[in-house]
């Protein structure tokens, strides 16, 4: 085993043990949770249908969350954000600049595998 590959086992394995990784871990747990809310709003609204046919002109496999649809890796993450931000109800931070949540949740789940474990383990976890 490489010398860099001990360090990263270390240290991850010294941060698990941190009150501060157990509070962060919780915060992100809400904030998905927020994120799922707020893309649910958006994933209800009249605009969806045209963004949606939109995002089906891109041929992809990719399962865009809570439809039966299916497009690109990209035009997922475009159409996530663009929903998840729709409402502007993620702007729940009033000393926090921008709405990362919409951003940084719409690439991880278009990234994501295809049976979306890694919402599952988040949420559950």
């Amino acid at each position: 085993m490489s010398v860099t590959k001990k360090m990263i086992q270390q240290l991850q394995k010294e941060i698990h043990d941190t009150p501060q990784y157990k509070e962060s871990i919780a915060l992100a747990k809400i904030a998905l949770l927020d994120y799922l809310a707020c893309y649910s709003a958006g994933l209800q609204s009249a605009k969806r249908k045209g963004l949606l046919q939109a995002s089906l002109e891109k041929a992809g496999s990719h399962l865009i969350l809570l439809t039966p649809y299916r497009t690109s890796k990209e035009q997922s993450a475009l159409l996530s954000g663009y929903l998840a931000h729709y409402h502007d109800l993620d702007g729940v931070q009033a000393n926090f600049r921008g709405h990362p949540s919409a951003v940084i949740f719409s690439a991880l789940l278009a990234v994501s595998d295809a049976d979306d474990s890694w919402l599952f383990v988040n949420c559950s976890g």
